[in-house]
């Protein structure tokens, strides 16, 4: 909708700007919500054309809300509940317009260690939320298996995945909102690889005409 959202003074503010991105226009203090009686802080917020989505975390899990409305904080309904800490932005891409109209938003889990990560995903602006994918089993059970970035290209319907760390990489894609994903091997030669040139595990995905 062309403004400015993010977090504002206490960790747990939601917070939206005026259309000229200059002062405060309102914000949402989701230290009000159970799940943040101890605390935690907001990660990212977004309009979309479904309302609002916030992702917030406290400890080691990371919640998905969503109203129809801004505010007040009794219109944000809790969507996804994740038992893990969605500690980057690379986890959380900007929403993504499909053909239809609607808003496709991603939530790929990155972290430390080998446990194995999901990705979650919503295909009407946020209001309802499914996981997609998880991790495969660590192959290096000494390094990081988590995700490093996920993207819709609209031309091709299709969704693009990556994520590593080392033996843990792997890259590949859906064509069908993540019912099924196929493994786009790495090509030979290619520098699309990490600095010792064995493991294609990009942190970007940026798809273009």
């Amino acid at each position: 909708d062309g403004v400015p959202y993010g977090r504002f003074g206490g960790a747990l503010f939601a917070a939206r700007l005026n259309t000229a991105g200059t002062a405060l226009n309102g914000f949402i203090d989701f230290a009000g919500k159970a799940e943040h009686s101890g605390g935690g802080a907001v990660r990212w917020v977004t309009a979309t054309s479904a309302g609002y989505v916030v992702v917030t975390v406290v400890g080691s899990t990371t919640y998905v809300w969503h109203a129809a409305t801004w505010g007040p904080l009794a219109s944000f309904t809790l969507k996804a509940t994740i038992p893990f800490l969605s500690n980057s932005a690379l986890g959380i891409p900007n929403p993504f317009t499909a053909h239809d109209g609607s808003t496709y938003l991603f939530l790929a889990i990155w972290g430390s260690g080998a446990t194995v990560k999901p990705v979650w995903a919503s295909f009407d602006g946020g209001a309802t939320w499914a996981k997609i994918k998880d991790g495969t089993t660590a192959a290096d059970g000494g390094a990081n298996n988590h995700w490093h970035a996920v993207a819709y290209d609209a031309r091709w319907s299709r969704i693009w995945l990556s994520g590593g760390d080392g033996l843990n990489a792997w890259f590949g894609y859906s064509d069908d909102r993540g019912v099924t994903w196929t493994s786009a091997p790495t090509p030979a030669g290619s520098a699309i690889t990490d600095g010792a040139n064995t493991h294609q595990q990009p942190t970007a995905i940026v798809p273009f005409e």
